[in-house]
């Protein structure tokens, strides 16, 4: 979480770090990230997000109506899962940081409805690159646009957090 704070500052994302907890039909749960501008809600898991989280995430999204995504593993280049929800319908997505905002999927691939037989709570606990497979169109993105972010990653990874150390 620290390395993902680390790099949203650097590249001026605006965050707050565990602002609100929900008491969700799943459980309650106090989301690590609010990105106000970006009207999103972001937890952060170590390897892939468990099938209990992604039913929180779910109800997250349904309830506040927000966008609620997933940040696995340290900042890098990689692809953020998503999902939103809005009167009777869910949209869900692939999101990249870009430049120093979130493309959550307009400008690059997958943002589509789905049917009543999509499960949003398996789609999220699915392993990333399986993730991918759901794509409807490949990526189509100007490395210029992620500088700001390949320089942050640089950054959050060289940060030191031991004895109140900063990053070089």
């Amino acid at each position: 979480e620290a390395r993902w704070a680390v790099a949203f500052d650097e590249v001026g994302i605006v965050w707050e770090y565990e602002t609100e907890g929900f008491d969700l039909p799943s459980g309650y749960y106090l989301p690590d990230f609010w990105l106000p501008y970006e009207d999103a809600f972001l937890e952060v898991k170590p390897t892939k997000i468990q099938i209990d989280d992604s039913r929180l995430l779910v109800d997250l999204a349904r309830e506040s109506g927000h966008t609620a995504g997933v940040l696995i593993g340290t900042p890098g280049y990689q692809f953020i899962p998503w999902v939103r929800f809005w009167k009777d319908q869910c949209n869900y997505g692939v999101a990249l940081i870009r430049g120093n905002a979130f493309s959550w999927g307009e400008s690059c691939h997958l943002t589509d409805m789905f049917d009543e037989s999509f499960d949003p709570v398996k789609w999220l606990s699915l392993p990333v690159d399986e993730m991918a497979e759901w794509e409807s169109s490949p990526i189509i993105c100007n490395d210029r646009d992620f500088e700001p972010w390949i320089k942050a990653i640089e950054y959050s990874r060289s940060a030191r957090f031991e004895h109140g150390e900063r990053p070089r």
